[in-house]
C-alpha cells in the first residue's frame, strides 16, 4: 500500500498531514498483522517526524503503579469498527481488550487505534460505572503513550525502512507542512504487513 501525501488535504488519519497519535494498525482483525514494514520513498516536506513508543514498557510500569487500571484495560472489550462505503465496501468490526496477556500473565498484544474505535459504543459494556472506570484507565494509559519522553522521534530519510512489532510498538507521526510554498514537495510512504513466523523463517533460511 502506497501513501502519497502532498499539499492537497487528503483524508483524515494516516493519509492527511495532521498530527497522528501513536497507535497499532488493524486492531479490529481477529489477529492483526504482527510485522509492519514502513518504507520512506520521499520525505521532502517540513515536519512529519515519525514516532514510536514501546507500549509494553508503558504497561509494565502501569501494572506496578496502577494495577487497577491495568486490570480494567485487560478485561474490558473495546469495539473497533472500520467502514469504507463506496471504496471497497469493507465493514469490519471486532471487540477486544486494549491489553492481551498470555496464559502465564505475560504481555502478549496491545490494541489501540483512536479513529477506528466505535464512536457510539466505545466499549462493549454499557454499564455506566464500567464505562467511566475504563475511560479513566484508558486516558491514563494514553497520557503515557503520548508523552514525548516515552517516544522515539525521528524523521525518516528517503529509501529508509523501519520494521516494527505491530503488537507491541505503537507508531505515529508529527504534523508536516503543506502550505503553498511547499506545493512541489512530496511525502511518499509505502507500507506492507507480514507475520513474525514468515520473517523468522527467512532469517533461519539465510543462516
Amino acid at each position: 500500500k502506497q501513501w502519497y501525501q502532498r499539499r492537497v488535504a487528503i483524508t483524515a488519519g494516516a493519509f492527511g498531514n495532521e498530527y497522528l497519535p501513536c497507535h497499532i494498525d488493524l486492531p479490529y482483525y481477529t489477529q492483526p498483522p504482527s510485522t509492519y514494514f514502513f518504507l520512506c520513498l520521499k520525505n521532502e516536506c517540513e515536519g512529519g517526524d515519525s514516532l514510536w513508543v514501546d507500549s509494553f514498557a508503558i504497561l509494565d510500569k502501569l501494572r506496578t503503579e496502577r494495577p487497577d487500571y491495568f486490570e480494567i484495560l485487560c478485561n474490558t472489550d473495546v469495539v473497533f469498527r472500520a467502514y469504507s462505503p463506496g471504496l471497497n465496501n469493507a465493514h469490519v468490526v471486532g471487540s477486544y481488550p486494549t491489553v492481551e496477556l498470555t496464559q502465564t500473565g505475560d504481555l502478549y498484544r496491545t490494541r489501540d487505534l483512536y479513529f477506528v474505535r466505535d464512536n457510539y459504543m466505545m466499549i462493549k459494556d454499557t454499564d455506566q460505572d464500567t464505562r467511566a472506570r475504563w475511560w479513566e484507565a484508558y486516558s491514563y494509559f494514553r497520557r503515557q503513550i503520548d508523552d514525548p519522553k516515552n517516544q522515539l522521534i525521528r524523521k525518516l530519510d528517503s529509501q529508509e525502512m523501519v520494521i516494527i512489532d505491530n503488537w507491541r510498538v505503537m507508531h505515529g507521526r508529527l504534523k508536516f507542512n503543506v502550505d503553498k510554498n511547499e506545493s512541489e514537495k512530496t511525502r511518499l510512504m509505502e507500507v506492507a504487513y507480514g507475520d513474525w513466523n514468515h520473517l523468522q523463517s527467512r532469517i533461519l533460511h539465510q543462516n
